[in-house]
């Protein structure tokens, strides 16, 4: 801790009130990188010395299980390693992470505003979703559907409206200001670049262990947006053939290995 209070406030002001390696705002420490020593250094109680850390990070790095190898929060630098040498990827560290979360807060403030259009909303949730960036935002978000639904937003429209936006990216079609969605699904279309196909989904239950995922029932449909309208926001559509062996018609689901599993409830729609 800081011999001077005015110092250490100045620091996690600086850092946010935020651990630089975690991100957590509980419980939060002052660590001095260079330590000061026995009897001390008031040259090295200084914020240029000092960063913030959770009580967990600051003692993970007293038992020598994380290094802070480098600190230098104006010129933007953070390297951390673990106990093995190992230095933890910049993504991980919140210190690099809350950069990318400002940047996305405006892009939040955005999709919250009713008044955009699809077209800009589309974007601003491919930001989101692109590599996993709701993450910064919400950590514990299962999925990208969950973290919709956890904003209050319609889950299934924003998949729907993500999907919908990378498609005419792939097909290299900008979508054009004041462009409703469904014109510019129809636009696609048109173009030949939706080909309206009929597909059977097995709709899960998700849950932490992937080996414990439960499947609910089989769908068929060539409307996938308006699946996605109709499942719950913590269900998951999985396309027959994509990553799982199914024999849908006959209401049997295999694992890769050739298992079957028995479903909850056989609908087919």
């Amino acid at each position: 801790m800081s011999r001077n209070e005015a110092v250490r406030q100045e620091v996690l002001d600086m850092d946010d009130h935020q651990c630089q390696i975690c991100g957590a705002t509980e419980n939060l420490h002052v660590h001095h990188w260079k330590p000061l020593g026995m009897g001390g250094s008031e040259e090295k109680d200084v914020p240029e010395n000092m960063i913030t850390l959770c009580a967990e990070c600051h003692k993970e790095v007293h038992a020598g299980k994380l290094h802070i190898e480098r600190w230098d929060r104006a010129g933007g630098i953070l390297a951390v390693t673990d106990m093995e040498s190992r230095r933890i990827p910049d993504e991980k560290l919140w210190f690099y992470r809350r950069k990318l979360a400002e940047e996305l807060k405006p892009i939040l403030e955005t999709i919250q505003g009713i008044h955009q259009v699809d077209g800009q909303i589309a974007y601003a949730l491919y930001r989101l979703k692109e590599n996993d960036a709701y993450k910064v935002l919400d950590p514990d978000a299962r999925s990208f559907r969950e973290f919709c639904a956890s904003q209050g937003w319609e889950a299934g429209r924003a998949v729907s409206l993500v999907k919908l936006y990378e498609q005419a990216k792939e097909a290299g079609i900008e979508w054009p200001p004041g462009m409703t969605a469904s014109d510019l699904r129809r636009h696609l279309k048109d173009a030949g670049q939706i080909k309206p196909q009929s597909y059977w989904y097995v709709i899960f239950e998700p849950l932490s262990e992937p080996s414990h995922v439960k499947p609910l029932r089989v769908v068929h449909t060539d409307d996938f947006d308006a699946l996605m309208d109709e499942i719950a926001p913590d269900e998951v559509a999985v396309r027959v053939g994509k990553w799982i062996k199914v024999d849908a018609r006959n209401g049997e689901l295999k694992t890769k290995d050739g298992v079957k599993i028995i479903f909850k409830e056989i609908k087919e729609d």
